[in-house]
């Protein structure tokens, strides 16, 4: 119907309605004006049996970008674990994941547009971004997109991250469980931005309900040794929270002993620290959620950045460790160091 109205193909008019394929600027334009007038909207039945037959036959027929503005070298070995999720999702799906590496200054939105159709790509999900970077230029309005985390912060995208206000939740209700009663929680600006406060606004609010439990929290970026050891001898914390498992060699290099002196638990637990007690972000998940939002979109038909951004929160897993000690009270008659 809309291809006669136009006098295209229907390959031609369902190319240009998908976005995909070299059809013309005024070509998509006409087809496009045409499809609304005449009222016509994709069925959503054909999309789903699609999907479907795709999924079977696991044909890596069209490619989601992974998005990466990380040097190869100096990636956050996590990331890796995100991609893979994202990677063994898509090829689940029928897609391929086709790695983008985005260096600051190279590539424009134009650039960009010509790589993802000269390799297939539809889509694209963009990797957790270096601190200093909070944008990107890419051809938003013409491929589905979303994010892992919150650290795009323009366009607003679509976006999966972990569900990190409950994660505080639960490691203050383990060590309300063990009888601790003072927390502290050392966090660096980046982390708190990337979270978006949730952290920070969980862990405070548990200090003012009136559950008996005394909190601390400071931003450690720039401390030196001696600032860890001195917030540490002035807030006189049970029990230390980090929301990087580094967080507890800053504390072991300026002297303080763990688990004896203080316990510490981390908010990002992660295997090659397995010894330390805290929260599992499930990481894989997080990238395979990232592309289960654009294949949706996919076959929605929807293209460019959503109206109203969808936000999906995954919730994490306590771990147990030895960097909690086995008795709360052991801790409150400890002496420090001067």
């Amino acid at each position: 119907m809309v291809a006669k109205a136009v006098g295209v193909s229907s390959m031609t008019a369902s190319r240009a309605l998908r976005g995909e394929g070299r059809v013309s600027a005024e070509t998509v334009a006409r087809v496009k004006a045409a499809a609304e007038r005449l009222g016509y909207r994709p069925n959503p039945l054909v999309q789903t049996l699609m999907a479907g037959i795709r999924d079977k036959r696991v044909v890596l027929q069209a490619g989601i970008a992974w998005i990466e503005a990380y040097e190869a070298g100096a990636r956050p070995e996590v990331l890796a674990t995100v991609e893979n999720g994202a990677r063994k999702r898509a090829e689940s799906l029928g897609f391929s994941l086709e790695l983008v590496r985005v260096r600051a200054g190279e590539g424009d939105a134009a650039t960009w547009r010509r790589v993802f159709r000269a390799r297939g790509i539809r889509a694209g999900v963009v990797a957790p971004l270096p601190p200093q970077l909070s944008t990107l230029d890419m051809p938003w309005d013409d491929f589905a997109f979303a994010a892992v985390g919150r650290s795009l912060m323009r366009p607003a995208l679509s976006y999966v991250m972990a569900h990190h206000h409950h994660g505080v939740e639960r490691v203050l209700a383990e060590l309300g469980a063990r009888g601790f009663r003072r927390v502290g929680l050392l966090l660096s600006k980046d982390m708190d931005r990337r979270v978006e406060h949730a952290a920070l606004m969980a862990f405070t609010f548990a200090g003012r309900k009136g559950a008996g439990m005394k909190t601390a929290y400071a931003f450690y970026d720039g401390w030196s040794q001696a600032d860890f050891r001195r917030w540490i001898q002035t807030e006189r914390p049970e029990v230390v929270l980090g929301g990087y498992p580094v967080v507890e060699k800053f504390l072991r290099d300026s002297g303080v002993e763990i688990p004896g002196e203080v316990g510490f638990a981390t908010l990002s637990w992660r295997p090659d620290f397995v010894e330390q007690a805290g929260m599992r972000q499930r990481m894989a998940e997080l990238g395979a959620v990232a592309v289960d939002l654009v294949v949706a979109q996919l076959h929605r038909n929807e293209r460019g950045v959503p109206p109203v951004p969808k936000a999906v929160l995954i919730e994490g897993e306590w771990m147990e460790g030895a960097t909690l000690p086995g008795e709360a009270r052991a801790l409150r008659i400890r002496r420090f160091k001067a």
